[in-house]
Order: structure tokens, then sequence, then C-alpha cells
């Protein structure tokens, strides 16, 4: 063969490689990793029909305030302090396989505390563990709107504040009555 033929192969190999490296990247991307799950819908507040609230009105909305604050998830959490998407693996360690990468600025529930630099995390709903070095510790808390709140603090202070928030007494659903 000539050279010139064997250039127009070379190029027409290189051009599908490139093309194959480009469908590769776009399917890792689509899979991605899963958020964290968002609470179900609040229930309505209650009012009155004609706008003047009596006593049980007002023991109605207490009732559902309470039952709304039965509902905010409270838990050890960590937000994935990286410019880059940080790994999930299957074990602590680098020797581990990649579950998936775990995007910057997103949180994820801590199941057991940071060992050995290593800290066993539920990232959506897959099981893995992440470098301790790329986590910042805190409470998460969700409300029943989905709306979150991070605050950071240590992971057995965030740890003890949601085991805290879990014991408190359970709200009763029944509807009270005039």
């Amino acid at each position: 063969m000539d050279k010139k033929k064997i250039s127009s192969l070379l190029t027409g190999m290189i051009v599908f490689m490139a093309l194959m490296i480009v469908v590769l990247l776009a399917a890792i991307i689509k899979r991605g990793a899963e958020p964290l799950e968002k609470a179900k819908t609040p229930i309505p507040t209650p009012t009155s029909s004609n706008g003047v609230m009596f006593a049980s009105d007002k023991a109605k909305k207490e009732a559902a305030k309470k039952i709304e604050e039965s509902r905010i998830k409270r838990m050890a959490a960590a937000k994935i302090n990286a410019n880059t998407g940080v790994n999930v693996r299957t074990g602590p360690g680098t020797d581990t396989d990649v579950l998936l990468s775990a995007d910057p600025g997103q949180f994820c529930e801590v199941l057991d505390a940071p060992a050995d630099g290593w800290t066993h995390i539920m990232y959506g709903s897959r099981e893995g563990f992440i470098s301790s070095d790329y986590l910042v510790y805190g409470l998460l808390v969700i409300d029943g709107s989905g709306k979150t709140e991070f605050t950071e603090m240590s992971y057995e202070e965030a740890k003890a504040a949601a085991s805290s928030a879990a014991s408190e007494p359970a709200v009763s659903t029944n509807e009270v009555t005039e």
C-alpha cells in the first residue's frame, strides 16, 4: 500500500476511536449518580370554613403542624467537598471497585463512623465508601416539602442530633375533634 492509503486508513481509525470515546463518555455521564430521595408532599394546613379561627381550629392547626414536624427527616450526613466527582467504592480503599462518581456539593447519608480515612455512605440508593478527605460532616434535615438544610458539625455531633430527634415521642396522627 502506498502512504496515502495508509494515511487515510489511519485517519479513519482515529475518527472511529474518537467517536467511540464520545459514546462511552456520554453513557457514563447519563448513568451518573442518584440524588437523595425527597420527602413526600406535606399535609395542607387546615382552615376554618368561614375564616374565623375557633379553639378547635387552632388545635387542628397545631396538630397538623406536629404531624408535619414528624415528617421531617434528620440524618448524619456529609457534603461532597471536591472540585470534581469523587469515587464511591465497594469497600474502604483504593484497591476496591468504583461504583459511581459522586458530584461535588451533593449530600450523602453517613452510615457508619469514619474509620481509617474512609466513610461508609448511602448516595442516593447506592451504598459504598468515600475517602473521608472529600467529605464535610454535618446534620442534614429534609422537611416535608423536600427543602434541605445542612448544618456543618462533627460526625459524632450529627449522629447524636439525628438520634435525639428520632427518639422524641411519636406524634399521633388521629384527627382532633371538637
